[in-house]
């Protein structure tokens, strides 16, 4: 029996093997080892309660070793600056990251992988979720079990993207969606039955024609913000849109009308238009019956 793992600054460490005795943890890091190259030695590891960190191990392609993983609790999880990392296989046993503390975080950041392979059984991530600074990533094939993140989810700098496709199973956000910075990314298709976030913030996204992909979207629990996305021609994909808490739609260049807006009736705020200069008209917003602040279009 064993609390807590650590390993750390092995710098001729290929592998975990020796460990095949060890079944649950309290803690896992395992970080800065420049030859490991797998996992393998934790393969009878089912449960961690506690934190996971595994950061930094630049020889290590995927998370082969880790293939019975069923459950990670009470404690954030951070896969970090791994710079041979090609995808998630190892991980096919892990269905859910939870945890009660709101602070905890499932962040995968400055990674290399292509893709989230190997995260096909994965339906549940109850806490914070954050997928940036990959700049290799171009696609989310492999999460297309995860149905729900209770908790943000942030989607930031990832440059190869250009859609959403591999998020097709995701059905709710019960926090903040962001979506902030994904320099490529065109539109919004894979997110085809997202139902419903709190707020929803899309931001700085300089090559997004339009929000196709949230065909399924009917519900922003807080404020919906489509802002600085220099190439958006067309609010299409918000046409299922039936309630915001808020709504700003701000420096669009080359948005012309409202028109995906159709089936929006319920605003329980503020709604702001400022600063889309191709703006013509506001068609579209024909369905609106109620704003239960002010409306500011300058």
């Amino acid at each position: 029996k064993i609390n807590s793992l650590t390993v750390n600054n092995n710098d001729l460490l290929t592998d975990l093997t020796g460990l095949e005795f060890i079944d649950t943890l309290y803690g896992l890091g395992v970080s800065n080892n420049d030859n490991l190259q797998s996992l393998s030695g934790l393969n009878n590891l089912k449960i961690v309660k506690g934190p996971v960190g595994i950061e930094n191990n630049d020889a290590q392609i995927n998370f082969e070793g880790l293939n019975n993983l069923e459950l990670i609790e009470e404690g954030s999880v951070h896969f970090l600056g791994m710079s041979g990392l090609e995808n998630m296989q190892g991980l096919e046993s892990l269905s859910t990251i939870r945890s009660s503390d709101p602070f905890d975080e499932f962040q995968i950041k400055y990674c290399s992988m292509t893709d989230f392979n190997g995260f096909e059984n994965l339906k549940l991530v109850e806490m914070n979720m954050a997928i940036d600074h990959n700049s290799s990533l171009t696609s989310f094939t492999g999460l297309n079990n995860l149905e729900m993140i209770e908790g943000d989810f942030n989607m930031n700098f990832l440059n190869g993207i250009v859609d959403l496709n591999g998020l097709g199973g995701l059905q709710g956000i019960s926090g903040d969606f962001r979506i902030w910075e994904n320099d490529n990314l065109i539109n919004l298709n894979g997110l085809n039955n997202l139902i419903s976030t709190k707020d929803f913030l899309i931001y700085w996204n300089d090559n997004m024609e339009s929000l196709m992909g949230l065909e399924s979207f009917t519900h922003a629990g807080g404020l919906l913000a489509i802002a600085f996305n220099n190439s958006m021609q067309t609010l299409e994909g918000l046409n299922q849109l039936e309630y915001a808490k808020g709504l700003a739609i701000d420096e669009n260049e080359y948005i012309e009308n409202l028109e995906g807006l159709s089936s929006l009736t319920n605003i329980d705020s503020t709604f702001i238009i400022w600063n889309n200069p191709n703006l013509k008209n506001l068609n579209g917003l024909e369905s609106l019956e109620n704003i239960n602040s002010w409306l500011h279009i300058y």
